[in-house]
């Protein structure tokens, strides 16, 4: 009788054991300097696409995008929730369009990851409630210099703070309770591209008295921990009054924008942390910040003054640790820099906006989304506007996608290992990609001002098997690192495809489709003589090299 009792309680324990597994939210754990996006308990890497701001407001409207989506082998779909729809009475929530858009990407294949249009979006607050910006005794606007009302709710409304933070927690609990154990939404991001255009702070009476106090513990506290990890802004703006410790912003950041840009971004910050906990309290999700882009030499207002730039995350870090990650909505042509930038202090990087199509950046998508994802070690890749007619079957997206999905396995075991290698074409036209043993002499072929840039990534599978991925390069030549074996060889180029883990060849290369006639390196795509580079040719290929004397 004990025995059998032993063998249920055992049984029993085990089995609550795995639905805790299972019911576990989406984490991110610690993956060499970055991070990892874990879902369904196993490594996962978006693949993504953040649809029109409208798009998702009418489930009607989203029918005929959702099949699109997954034909363009996007695993995750950025979609937006604006407050005024989800609660267009105080206290009176509408889950129909959450529920419809979770059920949808279920049928789809796809994960969500949903914005939260909530107080602000891109700087202003167009999705806020009727009933909230329509009491401005309760809700108050900031304000410009002259004291006139901005369309800008105002971020040290405590009345404001809490409002939103109640309705956040409410949505929270909403997708914890229909969709904890299927986990389809892996992603929540609280408010979109915040900070104040037009002006370097809010001047109206409560921020000036805020502005004229002391800049509170917190943040010093945090800036004394470790000055030498600081940004250079960040210190540069310290530096001014020689680094004091206690003061007013301006006596501790000098008297001019910077330190009313500061003030800015801390106000912020802490108002989008109270909100994050109050939705974490509900259901842990991973939560993102995502930021209007910025040049630390820019004038603050001509970008949202106060956002999460990569020259504030200090100041946001100081906030509070609800916020999991900041993430740059990437537009600019340096788009390296960004990358790199963004991951200040350990910072996992996240792309969910990328490739404007009203720059006529149509086509970078696919370089974009290697890069990011081999050499950057990010979360994901996202280009806005996906349910854009230009996003197709034809879209080289399409193909580079497949691509990422079939070498999945090895991205999510090697990322943030040496190795897994991205490149991108941004200016040069030749790169150097180094592993243990060799160095691989890359050849640019592709137009980075036709926004064809040409890119690729490089698997290590051992000392002499290679799987190279990408479009718009050459191989022109490996170098050997043992000073022994100088020289190299090629013994076997394959052009081929990965199912369910398995290489599947398709053809065996050599002569005029490898570079030096089989004996230097592969071509992508391997057609030597073809006049015009196939974009939507994105060829994986497997060598194997040998170093000798």
């Amino acid at each position: 009788m004990i025995k059998r009792f032993s063998i249920f309680i055992t049984t029993f324990l085990l089995a609550a054991f795995c639905v805790a597994q299972v019911n576990e939210a989406p984490k991110l754990l610690k993956k060499g300097q970055s991070g990892q996006l874990i879902v369904n308990n196993k490594p996962f890497i978006i693949l993504g696409g953040e649809l029109y701001n409208s798009s998702s407001t009418s489930l009607e409207f989203m029918k005929p995008i959702w099949p699109r989506m997954k034909s363009l082998n996007l695993n995750t779909l950025f979609v937006a929730i604006s407050w005024r729809q989800f609660e267009s009475a105080e206290g009176k929530y509408d889950f129909t369009l959450v529920d419809g858009l979770v059920q949808e990407a279920r049928k789809n294949d796809l994960k969500i990851g949903f914005l939260w249009f909530g107080a602000w979006k891109n700087g202003m607050s167009g999705y806020a409630p009727e009933w909230v910006l329509s009491d401005l005794k309760r809700f108050p606007r900031m304000q410009d210099v002259s004291g006139r009302n901005l369309e800008v709710l105002s971020n040290l409304s405590d009345e404001l703070c809490a409002v939103e933070s109640a309705t956040f927690a409410v949505l929270m609990k909403h997708i914890r309770e229909i969709d904890q154990k299927d986990q389809t939404v892996i992603l929540m991001q609280v408010e979109n591209e915040v900070g104040l255009m037009r002006a370097s702070r809010d001047f109206s009476r409560k921020a000036t008295s805020e502005y004229q106090k002391k800049v509170p513990p917190q943040l010093m506290n945090y800036l004394l921990a470790d000055t030498s990890k600081l940004t250079p802004y960040l210190k540069k703006a310290w530096a001014v009054n020689r680094h004091k410790k206690e003061g007013t912003w301006s006596e501790v950041f000098g008297s001019d924008e910077r330190s009313e840009q500061l003030f800015m971004a801390w106000s912020y910050a802490r108002y989008i942390e109270k909100i994050a906990a109050a939705g974490k309290k509900e259901y842990p999700l991973v939560m993102n910040v995502n930021a209007w882009l910025a040049k630390d030499t820019d004038k603050p207002g001509t970008y949202p003054s106060g956002g999460p730039t990569a020259f504030n995350l200090d100041i946001y870090r100081a906030a509070g640790t609800n916020i999991d990650l900041f993430s740059p909505d990437i537009y600019g042509k340096e788009f390296k820099a960004a990358c790199k930038a963004h991951q200040h202090r350990g910072n996992p990087l996240l792309i969910p906006e990328a490739c404007g199509i009203w720059l006529k950046d149509t086509l970078s998508g696919p370089a974009k989304a290697y890069y990011t994802i081999a050499e950057e070690n990010a979360l994901g890749f996202s280009p806005f506007a996906i349910d854009a007619k230009l996003y197709n079957a034809t879209h080289p997206l399409t193909p580079a996608y497949r691509n990422l999905k079939q070498l999945m396995p090895f991205l999510t075991e090697l990322q943030g290992t040496k190795n897994l290698r991205g490149f991108m074409q941004e200016t040069g036209k030749t790169d150097s990609i180094e592993f243990d043993a060799f160095n691989f002499q890359i050849r640019y072929t592709g137009n980075p001002a036709g926004s064809k840039p040409g890119y690729g990534l490089i698997i290590k599978l051992s000392e002499n098997e290679y799987v190279l991925s990408g479009c718009g390069f050459s191989v022109d030549r490996i170098e050997s690192k043992n000073p022994k074996k100088p020289l190299v060889s090629l013994t076997s180029v394959q052009e081929g495809e990965y199912e369910n883990g398995k290489w599947k060849l398709i053809r065996d290369l050599g002569g005029d489709e490898v570079n030096g006639q089989g004996t230097t390196g592969p071509f992508f795509p391997p057609t030597t003589y073809s006049m015009v580079l196939d974009y939507n040719y994105i060829s994986t290929q497997k060598i194997r090299i040998i170093a000798h004397e």
